[in-house]
């Protein structure tokens, strides 16, 4: 084989030569396999486990399987882990004058507490002239609180929160028990007396008087609970009230005051049976179903 000698200048020159036709070679098919790897890829999301293999922001797969749903604001906080002495249970009801939260406990005690926010404290108030079982309730109205007892009791009493002092009214026509409920308009008290019945009355406070209503369409029982909706705070009985029906059912209610006629609206998204609680913001109606859900 022959030798050929090269000069140092010459020997860098071929080497930068070959190196560059190499790097050029590697360029083009690396570029090639760029290009293949850069085709769309398309991927079917079918269920919460596949949403959840991302990175969500504000955003749930909880609630619904497969759907992709905003996650709603505000958050769950505990405020006293107990109430006073003894737990809520069944019969238990709830009432505000929009500065406190008045309690009955339930399961037939005559205990009766207010509960203040600002200090997250609660307070014995003077007992009940009745125990409270399925089917009591409290209403706020003008300044007093008024109450039925459940427990297959006609019983119908007025607290006075300035005196903190009990008065017992003229009994409501009819025994309560589990969807029984009250609320106020702020000239009447509205009562349904649930248990499985259709009877729904109204008590003038200024007669001491109750007056029989048109009766609900349907039987109610455990799952009703009424709720008033103002129309026009400047006028007087043009208003709303809302109620389920319970009875593990999805049916929903609208009374009208005005022409003392029960509506049909939109079902449930669940059915109802347990003693719930409804309320609104005076365009809203929120219901809690209760049931061992959240």
């Amino acid at each position: 084989m022959k030798k050929i000698k090269l000069s140092r200048p010459a020997l860098i020159s071929k080497v930068l030569f070959f190196s560059l036709i190499i790097a050029s070679i590697l360029l083009f098919y690396s570029s090639s396999d760029l290009k293949a790897n850069s085709e769309p890829v398309t991927f079917t999301i079918t269920s919460s486990a596949d949403w959840s293999l991302g990175q969500l922001t504000n955003l749930e797969t909880r609630t619904k399987e497969g759907e992709l749903r905003l996650e709603a604001t505000g958050i769950w906080g505990a405020q006293s882990w107990k109430t006073p002495n003894k737990s809520i249970t069944v019969g238990s009801a709830f009432a505000t004058d929009n500065s406190y939260l008045y309690v009955f406990r339930g399961l037939g005690d005559t205990v009766f507490w207010r509960y203040q926010p600002s200090s997250d404290s609660w307070v014995d108030l003077a007992k009940a002239p009745r125990g409270a079982y399925y089917g009591a309730d409290l209403q706020y109205h003008n300044g007093d609180l008024y109450a039925i007892f459940g427990g297959y009791q006609k019983d119908f009493a007025k607290y006075s929160i300035a005196d903190n002092s009990w008065e017992l009214l003229t009994e409501i026509p009819s025994f309560t028990y589990q969807g029984a409920s009250l609320t106020s308009d702020g000239t009447y008290i509205y009562a349904i007396v649930g248990n499985s019945t259709q009877e729904f009355y109204r008590y003038d406070p200024g007669t001491d008087n109750w007056t029989p209503l048109a009766p609900t369409p349907q039987t109610v029982r455990a799952g009703a609970d009424l709720t008033y909706v103002d129309v026009d705070v400047n006028v007087d009985g043009d208003g709303y009230i809302y109620t389920p029906r319970g009875l593990n059912t999805t049916t929903f209610w609208r009374y009208e005051i005005a022409s003392n006629t029960w509506f049909d609206l939109a079902n449930l998204p669940l059915p109802v049976s347990d003693d719930i609680d409804t309320t609104t913001d005076g365009a809203h109606i929120f219901v809690a179903r209760q049931q061992g859900t959240t």
